[in-house]
């Protein structure tokens, strides 16, 4: 098997420059790291991860934290996290959150206290949790929030433009000739529940379109509240000619009643979502939604969690990442 000298050797490198940039240190110009990457390629090197672990005094395991109810994102996050954690030499633990069984929280916190693994990854709502936060802050460790509440603070944060996305979506739809378009929010508890809505209101007011409070539902998150906020959506007369819903789940709930009703999408009813996960694509009709790049995300999460673990410096610890809009054939004119 090939060993960190050959690596040192074939990029023409000192084993203390090969070594560092195995490691994911920072301090190695892009063009010898190149090298160095690209040798180990070549060679099919594989690190000595329990000597790494030794020498660094660390698990390489991240901790994905999750108390989420769209099974779908988390199922995107979770591949674009292991992905990018297994290029830097870590692997991922899921650790479900529950508010109200403190058994589970002290075996997350244990899991930190022992060493198993090294940081924390927080989907969101977990970011917001304050007593997550002070026991964490407590013990100095290292975790990355994603689309957090409250952005500021030294602790890292990922997140998705939720509000310009929703307006993007709104403003779509109103293109389309819709005028009465309902929306259906997402759990109160999460910051994207917020932004989103913020950002379906501001399209419709810049368009001049009244908000009918009674166009307006709440629900979690889950395709079974977006089953139940549609029952009640088409029950109302006049019915709305377009619903927008603030995550692919909800809008699957919602086109499922629509298919039991004997609603046509799009022709009597047009529905849109958000996030772009796979069973948007796999629902007839497919949904128009917003794509958020929930991979890219997770990576990014990864990526700064590691940094942080490594101490290197970094340059943008809030980051924000694109989205855009996917037209398919759940949308179209109203009647």
């Amino acid at each position: 098997m090939a060993t960190l000298r050959d690596v040192a050797r074939g990029a023409g490198v000192s084993i203390k420059t090969a070594s560092r940039v195995v490691n994911g240190e920072a301090g190695v110009a892009p063009k010898t790291s190149a090298r160095v990457r690209s040798a180990v390629r070549s060679l099919g090197y594989v690190p000595n991860v329990s000597a790494r672990r030794l020498v660094r005094r660390r698990a390489h395991v991240l901790g994905m934290v999750y108390e989420n109810k769209s099974w779908n994102w988390l199922n995107d996050f979770q591949r674009g996290a292991i992905a990018e954690a297994r290029r830097r030499g870590y692997e991922v633990l899921m650790h479900p959150w529950d508010v109200d069984d403190p058994e589970n929280q002290d075996l997350l916190l244990r899991s930190l206290d022992q060493g198993s693994v090294d940081g924390l990854i927080l989907t969101p709502p977990c970011g917001d949790f304050e007593d997550l936060d002070r026991a964490l802050a407590q013990r100095s460790a290292a975790y990355v929030r994603v689309a957090p509440t409250r952005r500021s603070g030294s602790e890292p944060s990922v997140s998705p433009d939720d509000r310009g996305g929703a307006a993007m979506m709104a403003a779509y739809l109103i293109g389309l000739g819709h005028r009465r378009i309902a929306f259906v929010a997402g759990g109160p508890e999460q910051r994207s529940s917020h932004d989103r809505e913020a950002g379906f209101r501001s399209a419709l007011e810049s368009a001049g379109i009244a908000c009918d409070p009674a166009l307006f539902l709440r629900g979690d998150f889950s395709f079974e509240s977006g089953v139940a906020r549609a029952r009640e959506l088409l029950a109302q007369e006049p019915r709305p000619t377009a619903v927008f819903a603030s995550n692919d789940d909800m809008a699957a709930g919602i086109l499922s009643v629509c298919h039991e009703s004997g609603i046509a999408v799009p022709n009597d009813l047009s529905i849109a979502g958000f996030d772009d996960v796979d069973l948007s694509r796999h629902v007839w009709p497919p949904l128009s939604t917003i794509h958020q790049p929930t991979a890219e995300i997770a990576g990014s999460a990864v990526d700064l969690l590691v940094d942080r673990l490594d101490e290197n410096d970094i340059a943008d610890p809030h980051r924000t990442l694109d989205i855009r809009l996917v037209e398919r054939a759940s949308t179209g004119p109203p009647r």
